[in-house]
C-alpha cells in the first residue's frame, strides 16, 4: 500500500490566513452595507439588492447566503463594537 505525502503545513497555513483575510474583509463590506440599508430604512428585494451591490457580490446571488454572510457577520462586529 503506497502512502502519499502530506502536504507541508506551512502552505496550508498560509493560504487559510489568505482566505480568512479576504472572508473578513467581504464581511466588514457587508456588514456596512447592512448598517448603511437599515439607516434608510430598506426592507425586502431593496434591501438585498443593496447589501449585494455594495458588497461586490452578484445580483444573482442567493439571499440566503447573503443571510448567512449577515449573521456571521454580526457575530464578528456586532460583539467588537460592544467591548
Amino acid at each position: 500500500m503506497v502512502s502519499h505525502p502530506i502536504q507541508d503545513i506551512r502552505r496550508q497555513v498560509g493560504k487559510r490566513e489568505r482566505n480568512c483575510d479576504e472572508r473578513t474583509a467581504q464581511l466588514q463590506k457587508l456588514w456596512c452595507a447592512e448598517r448603511e440599508a437599515s439607516r434608510q430604512g430598506l426592507a425586502g428585494r431593496l434591501r438585498f439588492d443593496l447589501l449585494k451591490q455594495r458588497a461586490g457580490f452578484s445580483e444573482r446571488t442567493d439571499d440566503g447566503q447573503i443571510r448567512r454572510l449577515l449573521r456571521e457577520a454580526r457575530r464578528l462586529f456586532a460583539k467588537a463594537r460592544l467591548s
